[in-house]
């Protein structure tokens, strides 16, 4: 055995071709630091090259390293990747995450899905009428809090709120 460790490999180490595939594997969703152990490499040259107040800044790979993080390739990668590994933590590790997981998928557990909404019935109100006049808003929900429930509420006819002489026009 030998006690000499390997030489960390450094940013003057990183080739052209080594940016070719540190670029795919980002597109593969991989995050840098990934990317990097997979190359042999720590995180710290990768993100060098692409931090303008770097030394070693590289502004075209920084460009096409941006590129690669916002395509629809990464994103559906990088996704992929996160559900595997939820998947794996909350069968392995976490109640918590197997219950959220459950609750999405099994049908079992819909009913625990079913959460009751509460409702300001009188905002939604004001903002779907906002042209009629206060005083007929102020009748419709004062009518709304007499009822025992809005299903059991019978519908009001509501006039446009303009003067009778102007509706007979």
């Amino acid at each position: 055995m030998s006690d000499v460790a390997e030489r960390e490999r450094t940013i003057a180490d990183i080739t052209e071709a080594e940016k070719v595939e540190f670029l795919q594997r980002i597109r593969q969703g991989f995050d840098r630091r990934e990317a990097a152990m997979a190359l042999g490499y720590k995180a710290r040259p990768w993100r060098a090259l692409t931090t303008p107040r770097s030394d070693f800044y590289d502004e075209d790979f920084a460009h096409a390293y941006g590129d690669a993080t916002r395509s629809p390739e990464y994103q559906i990668h990088y996704n992929e990747r996160l559900r595997e590994e939820l998947t794996r933590r909350a069968l392995t590790d976490s109640d918590r995450l197997l219950e959220k997981l459950a609750m999405v998928h099994l049908p079992e557990w819909q009913k625990l899905r079913e959460k009751e909404t509460n409702v300001n019935v009188k905002v939604v109100l004001e903002q779907y009428f906002r042209s009629l006049p206060t005083e007929k808003l102020d009748q419709v929900l004062a009518w709304i809090d007499e009822q025992d429930t809005v299903d059991a509420a019978e519908v009001l006819e509501l006039d446009s709120g303009e003067p009778e002489a102007e509706q007979a026009a």
